[in-house]
């Protein structure tokens, strides 16, 4: 058995902003966002605090209306569904590993039947979310919660795959004996990806996986 873990936004979502992002477009939080995200990238505050600062800005909005407008916005890649379809059928486990938000991510994992979803929890009560958040996938730690994956699944290490296309994929890539960098736009993650594509279609990663892996 295969395991191959995908980022989300960027990677196999086609949205107008990150899942954080989208949220605060459609509860008209952005400017407060920008003020937040500010504090984080000067090193002023960690991504844990930096969340729940987002998140603070949500709280008692019902989740009924925002599930609606989240729905509208979401475009997954052209083809995904296609890679995932395949990758099914050839026995590998799909895991989404985002550092996103589940309110976003977990739609998307139910649209495309991914066998296992991390990202972070928003927490819910009565329908109205409380501005409570439980920081699961931070920045820094995506290829620690894949270690965790493949140890729940009994997978090694030389039978993981990660595609991500931001720096914060590459612990991701560092776990994964297959690591590829799908349209990304630093060249850093060139150099630590081992391979990289650029698509617009992502059934295009399917002649790419079955070569790789034939190869082992």
């Amino acid at each position: 058995m295969w395991l191959i873990a995908f980022d989300v936004d960027g990677t196999i979502v086609e949205q107008p902003a990150s899942s954080w992002r989208l949220i605060h477009i459609l509860t008209g939080k952005v400017r407060e966002a920008e003020e937040n995200m500010k504090l984080f990238m000067e090193g002023k505050i960690s991504y844990e605090e930096w969340a729940i600062l987002d998140v603070k800005l949500w709280r008692g909005v019902r989740v009924d209306e925002l599930d609606r407008k989240i729905e509208k916005m979401i475009r997954v890649m052209p083809g995904v569904d296609k890679l995932f379809k395949w990758l099914k059928k050839s026995g590998f486990k799909i895991a989404l590993i985002s550092s996103g938000v589940n309110l976003v991510v977990n739609k998307i994992a139910k649209k495309l039947e991914a066998d296992i979803v991390e990202t972070n929890i928003v927490k819910v009560r009565d329908g109205i979310i409380t501005g409570e958040v439980e920081v699961r996938v931070g920045y820094y730690n995506k290829g620690d919660v894949l270690k965790e994956v493949a140890k729940r699944l009994g997978v090694p290490g030389n039978r993981i795959i990660a595609v991500g296309d931001e720096e914060n994929d590459i612990p991701m890539f560092k776990v994964a004996s297959i690591s590829i960098a799908l349209n990304p736009a630093k060249k850093k993650l060139w150099r630590e990806a081992k391979y990289t594509v650029y698509t617009e279609n992502l059934e295009n990663l399917i002649p790419v996986i079955a070569a790789l892996i034939a190869a082992r």
